[in-house]
């Protein structure tokens, strides 16, 4: 049996603390949305491309009524040299408990994408990429 939301379903609660021990709630009543994004590993170019993109434009998204929440399958220690500064909320899930409490899974059809390869790429040639590691915590699983 998946826990895959489907449309319509309500989002089950979350209660968790952020990377720097802050306490979050989702759904948080304090905001009208809540855009929760599930990321892959602290050192993952990819994903620190994307968010440096809304870490840039979070005045923006927060003056649309929108609380930005990331979750990465890394611990909080891992993740804080890469992570650390972002405006937003980060969440280390090294066990992936919140991937599959919401049905969120990995594929290797996914990385072999040529459009992952095209951002790959991208977030290699960002000067201020963050140092991969070959077998980073959080990312054996």
């Amino acid at each position: 049996m998946s826990n895959r939301l489907q449309e319509g379903q309500q989002f089950p609660p979350l209660q968790t603390k952020t990377i720097h021990g802050d306490s979050i709630s989702i759904p948080d009543h304090s905001v009208p949305f809540v855009h929760l994004q599930f990321r892959r590993l602290a050192g993952c170019p990819i994903c620190n491309l994307h968010l440096k993109q809304f870490a840039a434009r979070n005045a923006e998204i927060r003056s649309a009524g929108i609380k930005e929440v990331v979750a990465f399958h890394s611990a909080d220690d891992e993740l804080l040299p890469f992570q650390g500064a972002f405006p937003f909320a980060v969440i280390g899930d090294p066990n992936k408990k919140l991937y599959r409490r919401y049905g969120i899974s990995t594929s290797l059809a996914s990385v072999l994408h040529p459009s992952v390869w095209l951002a790959i790429f991208q977030g290699l040639l960002t000067r201020e990429r963050p140092s991969i590691q070959i077998f980073p915590n959080g990312g054996r699983r």
